[in-house]
């Protein structure tokens, strides 16, 4: 145990904030991909129809296109605040969705709709995460905090 805590002193993890952003950012990134599958299993079952499977998961992609701007964002505002906004949102975006499904009134229109959201809510996630690295950790861990960081996403 002894040389995981000195491990652990050597590194970015030893800033207190940024492993709370490092956590979040590995469940975030999990829940991501969860949600990706389990949406694209939910379209298959409502439509039995491959296209509209990747259909829901373009849209789940889309807000991608706006991820230049959303960095702008990242740079320009409250970065702690933006991530609390957009896990707000995304949030409501899934309890919406779960509500719509057990009270069997999720369409895939809805899908579509929910899935466009989720996607910006995503792509202002991303820069938002790895705008707030820089915050922080010092300088002589940046390079540490990047590494570990992309490895969460």
């Amino acid at each position: 145990m002894r040389p995981l805590i000195q491990i652990l002193q050597r590194t970015a993890l030893r800033h207190r904030s940024f492993r709370r952003l490092w956590v979040t950012t590995l469940l975030s990134s999990t829940a991501r991909w969860a949600d990706l599958i389990v949406v694209g299993w939910l379209t298959l079952e409502l439509t039995d129809s491959a296209l509209m499977v990747g259909v829901v998961t373009a849209c789940k992609m889309a807000g991608y296109v706006l991820a230049p701007l959303m960095g702008v964002a990242a740079d320009r505002l409250d970065r702690r605040k933006l991530l609390l906004v957009v896990s707000v949102v995304s949030s409501s975006v899934t309890a919406l969705m779960q509500a719509l499904l057990m009270t069997g009134g999720l369409t895939v229109s809805y899908l579509i709709a929910l899935s466009l959201l989720s996607s910006l809510t995503w792509a202002l996630d991303h820069p938002t995460r790895q705008a707030l690295v820089p915050d922080l950790v010092e300088p002589e861990d940046l390079t540490n905090a990047i590494a570990l960081n992309s490895v969460a996403t």
